[in-house]
């Protein structure tokens, strides 16, 4: 046998067993274990980190929800004047610029916190950071439109969400807010 057949053969025979060994992880009995199938590249990450925060709604019902939009939820029930922002981290989106899936259920969690205060008004806003542009970019705008949309198809009533794209050269500023402009 030649010195690379030796060498290759010294190469390919623990890949291969590698290979085959990893072909089994994440199956039970010839099925995929749905705790171990890779979701692809844009699933949000999981809705809070370890403990979910439960919101009690006015109307008594009660949703899992991230600590953001449970801050959102006690600001609507308090007696404290509209105007608040709160940053929504959990709404991010894919390559096309489309909001990405929502598994854990951040924005229909949203959408009941807004709906059980029927005053409120809320504006979805979608940060532009670029210091050469004066301006917001119109795909800022399309994306906090996007957000809206997303919001309304999870039951958010349409009166209630606007959409803009603002321009903020700040860094520590987030990506997408929602703003309380009445209660």
């Amino acid at each position: 046998m030649s010195t690379a057949r030796i060498a290759f053969s010294r190469l390919a025979i623990p890949m291969l067993a590698g290979c085959l060994a990893l072909a089994g992880c994440g199956r039970q009995d010839g099925t995929v274990d749905p705790a171990t199938q890779d979701k692809g590249a844009f699933r949000n990450p999981p809705i809070a980190p370890a403990d979910p925060v439960i919101v009690t709604l006015p109307n008594g019902t009660q949703i899992t929800a991230t600590t953001a939009i449970s801050r959102l939820a006690d600001y609507l029930a308090s007696d404290r004047p509209a105007g608040e922002t709160f940053a929504l981290p959990s709404i991010r989106f894919a390559n096309a610029g489309e909001v990405r899936s929502d598994p854990d259920g951040a924005l229909s969690a949203l959408a009941a916190v807004v709906q059980a205060h029927p005053d409120a008004r809320v504006r979805v806003e979608v940060v532009w950071r670029n210091p050469g542009q004066p301006t917001p970019s119109p795909e800022a705008a399309a994306r906090a439109e996007r957000v809206r949309s997303a919001l309304i198809a999870n039951g958010m009533p349409e009166g209630q969400v606007s959409a803009a794209g603002v321009r903020n050269e700040d860094a520590a500023a987030p990506y997408v807010q929602m703003v309380v402009t009445a209660k």
